[in-house]
């Protein structure tokens, strides 16, 4: 798994295995590499002195949590569509639809009420699903290794006789998580709560469980700043009681997926994972903002009602919502009225620093293309100077420009993350 000839860290092997496991595979040459490479992983980091095994299993749970459920939840939302399920898959989904006792057809989805997302619209797809996230992490705690690996389902007998596991290994998820989260996430808003406080104990206090320097050297983050994450969580905690844990990672893991399935074209698929979500939190104004996105190439006017339910919901990063909307506005009769409303926003809501986002950006032939961007702050920005360009409002191109050139320092440029 390393190019160079010299011995990988443990950073480098986690961010590694990370690709490796968010990959789908597709044939049987594909998944032998992955457990070849995975066995050889787990021999370096055993040189480390680090249980291998036990670090992919816990630590990177949501690596195989993450695509069973977003597999078999697309497969409901397609079928509850009437759609056939995708030809190309990388899992055995009949056999994980028989293992987390989803073997109900998915009743007919009943058509589109109002302007946007009704959750009413598939009534059984997330009482299917319910109970699906304890039964995967109660199969990750206990299933054969490469088996695991490999995202071999096991029978509906076995995945009864191991549910209730997941609470049992609790501890080891949370402190293998924290290792892999220190390892491998830069910016703490991606860590998960309990991860915070685990780096905070060890950065404050040196409490931390009996690990290998290995795992432990890196150090990223000041106390004041890991404290001053865990207060802001606290306050966001109390204003939104629902936004718990449990479906921030939930949210995380459809991301990432759903990313995949827009790198390969496939639109329906990456919306039908936020729709899914949505039968669960009909609210959830990032999701609402997520299920907008897939749709903006292939459905600007769709996306657009569900970026406006978004902005109902409050979302939080409105030149990010603005942006989204000025992309599925381009050209209709709405121009006038987003430019208006993206000047306002600058004039008394623009937020205080750089706004990292992952967008959609035209290419060289006029096609969309799904970006990295570091503030999206100066994208919307530019976009709004086409606005203006196309609008014949020429004195404005300029201030739009000089807005743009100034949020971009010296040393900015795209970044990988979302």
């Amino acid at each position: 798994m390393q190019a160079s000839g010299e011995p990988p860290t443990a950073q480098r092997l986690l961010t590694l295995l990370v690709d490796l496991l968010g990959r789908p595979t597709f044939t049987p040459d594909e998944r032998e590499a992955r457990l070849r490479s995975t066995r050889s992983a787990v021999r370096v980091f055993e040189g480390m002195g680090v249980d291998g095994q036990a670090l992919i299993r816990y630590g990177l749970a949501e690596q195989f949590a993450g695509p069973v459920l977003g597999t078999v939840a697309v497969a409901l939302m397609l079928e509850a569509r009437g759609n056939a399920s995708p030809a190309r898959l990388a899992l055995e989904v009949d056999g994980w639809r028989a293992a987390l006792g989803v073997t109900e057809r998915s009743r007919p989805a009943v058509a589109e009420r109002g302007s946007g997302f009704d959750s009413r619209q598939y009534p059984h797809v997330a009482a299917s699903l319910r109970a699906a996230p304890t039964m995967l992490h109660s199969w990750i705690a206990t299933a054969p290794f490469e088996e695991l690996v490999s995202l071999v389902p096991p029978r509906p007998e076995e995945m009864a006789a191991v549910v209730g596991q997941a609470e049992q290994a609790s501890a080891l998820f949370a402190t293998y998580q924290w290792l892999v989260q220190r390892n491998t996430e830069k910016d703490l808003s991606g860590w998960s709560t309990e991860a915070l406080h685990k780096e905070y104990q060890y950065v404050a206090h040196g409490e931390a469980a009996a690990m290998p320097a290995a795992l432990l050297d890196a150090r990223l983050h000041e106390v004041d700043t890991i404290a001053r994450e865990v207060a802001d969580r606290a306050v966001r905690h109390t204003a939104r009681p629902g936004d718990d844990e449990d479906w921030y990672r939930l949210l995380t893991g459809v991301h990432r997926q759903a990313r995949r399935y827009l790198g390969d074209g496939r639109h329906a698929e990456a919306a039908a994972l936020f729709e899914f979500l949505l039968t669960r939190r009909p609210t959830d104004a990032r999701a609402l903002n997520n299920l907008g996105f897939c749709l903006l190439p292939v459905d600007p006017a769709r996306a657009d009602r569900y970026f406006l339910q978004a902005d109902e919901q409050s979302f939080s990063v409105r030149s990010l919502l603005l942006y989204n909307r000025m992309c599925c506005g381009d050209g209709s009769a709405d121009m006038a009225h987003l430019l208006f409303a993206t000047e306002r926003h600058w004039a008394s809501g623009l937020e205080g620093g750089p706004q990292p986002a992952v967008i959609w950006r035209r290419d060289a032939s006029g096609s969309w293309e799904v970006c990295d961007t570091l503030d999206v702050r100066v994208d919307l920005a530019k976009v709004a100077a086409e606005y203006c360009t196309k609008l014949s409002r020429h004195d404005r191109v300029r201030v739009w420009l000089g807005r743009a050139e100034a949020l971009i320092g010296p040393t900015t440029e795209d970044s990988g993350d979302t």
